[in-house]
């Protein structure tokens, strides 16, 4: 393929100039087919093919086998129709001329975009470090250290460690002379 300023220099050699097919392809050194070409050429645009449907053959039966797609999202797992069962139904049902692959790849596309659609957004819980949640409240520590420890179990739980490590070594030690204080004293 040629530039464009070959391509329109070739053009106006043969409109401007009037030279013929051969005086251009001895002037320009191509051939003189690509001189032909491109000296008739009227329209530089490439022609378009007109854009049709990934399933064309299926245009008529798209609603029933989105129907099918539909009523089987409320069935059981088990009771639901595999593609090849909307095939046979297809073709006994209403007598399509289409292939099994076809209406295969035309399911498994509907049903992926059926479940993207369905998909329920969720957000992430997310605690920014500094930030804590905590419930207060009294009880009573009949056990000892286990039950009190299983507090401070929880309020590690809830608390980022990292950031709240000097908490929790603080609450285990109070812990401790809490049970050295029920123990001995």
């Amino acid at each position: 393929m040629l530039a464009m300023a070959q391509q329109h220099y070739i053009k106006y050699l043969r409109d401007v100039k009037d030279q013929s097919i051969s005086q251009i392809s001895e002037q320009t050194g191509v051939s003189w087919r690509t001189a032909k070409k491109y000296a008739d050429c009227s329209d530089w645009n490439k022609a378009e093919r007109p854009i049709r449907g990934k399933f064309p053959i299926m245009e008529a039966y798209r609603e029933q086998v989105d129907t099918w797609i539909m009523e089987d999202q409320t069935r059981p797992k088990k009771q639901r129709h595999t593609a090849k069962r909307n095939y046979d139904r297809l073709v006994s049902e209403f007598g399509f001329a289409g292939s099994d692959r076809i209406v295969r790849y035309y399911v498994a596309k509907r049903k992926l975009k059926l479940q993207i659609e369905k998909a329920e957004p969720y957000v992430r819980l997310e605690y920014p470090g500094g930030e804590a949640q905590a419930d207060f409240g009294t009880f009573q520590a009949i056990i000892g250290v286990l039950l009190l420890l299983k507090g401070v179990k929880a309020a590690q739980n809830i608390l980022d460690v990292d950031v709240y490590d000097w908490f929790s070594t603080a609450i285990s030690l109070i812990a401790l002379f809490i049970w050295f204080g029920i123990r001995f004293g």
